[in-house]
């Protein structure tokens, strides 16, 4: 009878090890999946943007989905860029960085009114990129904008 107790024991405590490894790999699983338009505006990078370009992105997917290069955590004086005095600070950046693109993930817009990081791109730089001649956006949906940097380096 002590036998079976412990078997029972065992099935029991395997058995829940697997209900919890299987939950664990379906979560995962949701969370990576990349949005619909996301995945759109990984197609139109890979389609056409040059496989030597520099993308500001903050996530390194955008790597692993386009083969393209990203700056994100490395990018230099980049308060100047999101928080800048004047729009030649801004240029400045882009030109220390070689940056050809910003990438925006719209899921990664922030409200920087109180509080400034580098976890997404700020509102305020966002609602100034449609202002800045130096800019164009060349792809847009509900998840993501593409912006090409017309800057002479």
């Amino acid at each position: 009878k002590d036998f079976l107790n412990k078997k029972w024991l065992k099935i029991l405590f395997f058995s829940v090890c697997i209900i919890q490894f299987s939950a664990t790999l379906l979560y995962v699983n949701m969370q990576r999946r990349v949005p619909q338009g996301i995945k759109e505006g990984f197609n139109f990078i890979k389609q056409n943007i040059p496989q030597d370009a520099l993308i500001m992105y903050p996530e390194e997917n955008l790597l692993e989905a386009t083969n393209r290069r990203i700056v994100w955590s490395s990018t230099q004086n980049y308060p100047r860029l999101f928080w800048p005095k004047n729009n030649q600070d801004i240029i400045n950046i882009i030109k220390l960085n070689n940056i050809d693109y910003i990438a925006i993930k719209k899921s990664r817009i922030y409200d920087d009114s109180k509080l400034h990081h580098m976890g997404g791109y700020p509102l305020t730089f966002v609602n100034h990129l449609k202002e800045w001649d130096f800019l164009e956006l060349i792809f847009d949906n509900n998840q993501m904008s593409i912006w090409k940097i017309k800057l002479l380096k």
